[in-house]
């Protein structure tokens, strides 16, 4: 997929969601914020390192553990591997969330399984809407 049709299919999933889930207002911002940060993924060009850490950092914080940070990946095969760090003090932890180095495909620590990018990019912003939707 072109970087073009990319950022418009961003951009039209964007008012989608805000206008089908009458989002409050202050998740708009925290949503943006994860929206932006996941439009400059491009996994038609493989996913690289900072690519695979913006990935397993918005699936730790989604489905692993609200506070934390992955540890700096290893590439293991064709896999990026991070060690999570969770809570504030960034404690070690023996989960662990791995990113497909050609797909973006990410999977780990108990979490769903998503067998793409794209997949992982549509569940992971309207799950966060979900679940803070009633805060």
């Amino acid at each position: 997929m072109s970087k073009q049709r990319s950022q418009m299919l961003q951009v039209c999933m964007s008012a989608l969601l805000v206008c089908s889930q009458c989002m409050p207002e202050h998740l708009r911002a925290e949503v943006d914020k994860l929206e932006s940060e996941l439009a400059t993924v491009y996994p038609a060009d493989g996913i690289d390192a900072a690519e695979a850490e913006r990935i397993a950092q918005a699936y730790m914080n989604e489905y692993v553990a609200g506070c934390g940070a992955p540890n700096p990946p290893v590439l293991q095969g064709k896999t990026w591997m991070f060690e999570l760090r969770l809570g504030y003090a960034g404690q070690p932890s023996n989960k662990r969330v791995g990113v497909d180095a050609e797909t973006g495909a990410v999977q780990g620590a108990g979490g769903p399984l998503f067998k793409t990018f794209q997949e992982f990019k549509e569940n992971v912003v309207s799950d966060y809407v979900k679940r803070r939707k009633h805060l």
